[in-house]
């Protein structure tokens, strides 16, 4: 910009003289000035508001520049955040604790079912990359062993199409897909014994018209059922892969009819082929009473999920309405036919609000919140 400073020294000391000769000779009138000195002028004027605005334009883009570079901290109700100015890198800090106080009045029982326990302990970080790539990491340290939870990369390359890879919930259950944080009572229905948790592997999936429509078709390596993949040391140890699917709808949830904004419908099914009988699992003792213990001992394998062709299918209604809602699943596994059905209902003390099957939060339709 020094040439700017020349600049206006040259203009201004154009125009002293101009000036001093218009004090020394007071008859000169203004349009006696001669045409090339004033055009001149002119030109010099016009520079210097161009350099004017030159520096104005250099001094918004730095100051964009720096406020691109600057991240956005926050701190609330969904954890710790770091964002990017434009959002497109986005880093969340969060955590899911839970425990347990198990205490028993029969004088018979032992001592050691009277316990606190650690149940969950779950810090986990989710993040968005470049806006095209999100990503979920949650370990759990919770029951004297550490197990990742979850480890995957979603990509959203289509608003019909998302793409995600590693370990997470095999698309089946809808209980089973909810938050421990957002089920409505304080254990999962029996009938999840059922349904396969996580598992390792890839899955197409995606949600269509705000919520109306959602849909998920996974390739995975296979768990038993109501079993996750580190059971076996999150590896395939049979020669063939899992298929899971599952459609969701709520027909009515962008429409003025309140009391049906919550219905919705669902249908669930996996299949595996496994040549070879999976490592037996890894499950809890069972104490006097039904209490469980702490001890890992090693059950049989279950015919059900290590048989050839077996077939598992469920479905879903879930009816919120107004303050109250219910959800029921009908898990179904073939082979060794096991049918189970879970009944849910619950009392919201907000009337005029209703509960999204997969979120611990109370919705107002009207609202959002």
């Amino acid at each position: 910009m020094r040439n700017s400073g020349v600049t206006r020294t040259v203009l201004g000391a154009t125009i002293a003289g101009w000036i001093m000769g218009g004090l020394a000779v007071p008859a000169m009138a203004e349009d006696a000035i001669p045409p090339a000195v004033q055009r001149r002028l002119e030109e010099l004027e016009q520079k210097v508001r161009t350099l004017e605005r030159q520096q104005e334009v250099s001094e918004e883009v730095r100051t964009a520049d720096k406020a691109k570079q600057t991240a956005a901290v926050s701190a609330g109700t969904d954890g710790f955040a770091l964002k990017s100015t434009d959002g497109a890198f986005q880093l969340k800090l969060r955590g899911l604790l839970h425990a347990d106080s198990r205490w028993f009045f029969d004088s018979d029982n032992p001592t050691s079912d009277d316990t606190f326990t650690l149940r969950r302990a779950r810090p986990f970080i989710e993040g968005t990359v470049f806006n095209l790539f999100d990503f979920r990491f949650m370990p759990d340290f919770a029951g004297g062993r550490t197990v990742i939870q979850d480890a995957y990369v979603d990509a959203r390359f289509l608003p019909w199409l998302q793409i995600k890879a590693g370990k997470f919930k095999t698309p089946f259950g809808i209980e089973r897909l909810q938050s421990a944080s957002a089920i409505r009572f304080v254990e999962r229905a029996l009938p999840n014994n059922l349904v396969p948790n996580r598992d390792i592997g890839g899955e197409l999936h995606s949600e269509l018209g705000g919520g109306v429509f959602s849909y998920s078709l996974a390739g995975l390596n296979g768990v038993n059922d109501g079993r996750s993949s580190d059971d076996i040391g999150d590896i395939d140890n049979n020669v063939d892969k899992d298929f899971a699917g599952r459609i969701f709808a709520h027909p009515f949830l962008n429409t003025s009819i309140v009391a049906l904004q919550g219905l919705g419908i669902g249908f669930g099914t996996s299949y595996v082929d496994a040549e070879a009988l999976p490592t037996p699992p890894i499950c809890p003792t069972t104490g006097p009473r039904g209490s469980s213990g702490s001890s890992p001992i090693a059950a049989p394998p279950s015919p059900t999920a290590s048989a050839s062709g077996s077939l598992r299918r469920g479905i879903t209604i879930t009816a919120p309405s107004g303050s109250c809602g219910n959800t029921s699943t009908l898990p179904r596994t073939s082979r060794v036919t096991s049918t189970a059905w879970p009944e849910r209902a619950n009392w919201t003390m907000m009337p005029g609000r209703w509960r999204s099957p997969m979120s611990s939060r109370v919705r107002n339709p009207l609202t959002g919140a």
